[in-house]
């Protein structure tokens, strides 16, 4: 093997374990049932990052290395949050959401978890971080972007199951609809954006989870539902 042709392998790994780590996240958040973040994304997104930016430099393609060294700052530079420093309310576990859109409502990231798994000052930063850069959907959020994005953030409430369809409130309720290995969700305020009624979201969840319009009706498929508190800037 030729010294540029090794390099060149070399470079490939870089963006097969960089690529590695979305499905690593799509594995995770099937079994969770809601997007998640695993650990080992981080690790693959900062080995694949180090390979990825010596390939570049190696190239010295300068649009590559600032690329990849920016993203491989923000990787290694994971949110840590000390609980202890914020009042009760922000220390207590609760699931949340932040979504990240462009002045003009176009969706720019959005990320986060339903269950209640660490506190929600902690679980609000690893969502904002997440919802910037590490939302599979779209390019990592740019320094000069920053400015023109409006964050919203979502506290989850409880998941009840649905027993009649009938008892879900548009504009109150978020839904999860799965069935098998598929599952989706959608926010309580997004059939309020789009002026859904109650079965055209219940639809739209279906899609949200890879599975057919009108799904839900299916004896298989579980419904549950989750009020949020709603609040951004």
């Amino acid at each position: 093997m030729t010294f540029d042709r090794a390099w060149l392998a070399f470079g490939l790994l870089g963006q097969l374990i960089f690529g590695a780590r979305f499905i690593v996240q799509w594995i995770a958040s099937e079994r969770r049932r809601e997007s998640h973040i695993p650990l080992v994304f981080w690790y693959l997104s900062i080995i694949g990052g180090i390979i990825t930016t010596a390939y570049a430099i190696h190239k010295r393609d300068a649009v590559f290395i600032i690329g990849q060294g920016a993203g491989l700052v923000v990787y290694v530079r994971k949110p840590e949050v000390r609980a202890e420093e914020y009042e009760e309310t922000l220390r207590k576990p609760a699931g949340a959401f932040v979504t990240l859109r462009t002045k003009s409502g176009d969706l720019r990231g959005c990320i986060g978890s339903i269950r209640a798994m660490e506190p929600l000052c902690r679980a609000v930063a690893t969502s904002a971080v997440s919802a910037a850069f590490r939302d599979p959907r779209f390019f990592p959020v740019r320094r000069e972007e920053m400015a023109l994005l409006d964050l919203e953030i979502s506290v989850m409430g409880p998941i009840e199951p649905v027993l009649d369809v009938a008892e879900i409130e548009v504009g109150r309720d978020g839904l999860i609809i799965s069935r098998g290995r598929y599952a989706g969700l959608l926010l309580p305020q997004v059939a309020t954006e789009y002026g859904w009624d109650r079965l055209t979201l219940l639809d739209q969840t279906c899609l949200k989870a890879g599975l057919p319009a009108g799904s839900w009706r299916s004896p298989e498929a579980r419904i549950e539902k989750f009020a949020a508190e709603v609040f951004g800037e």
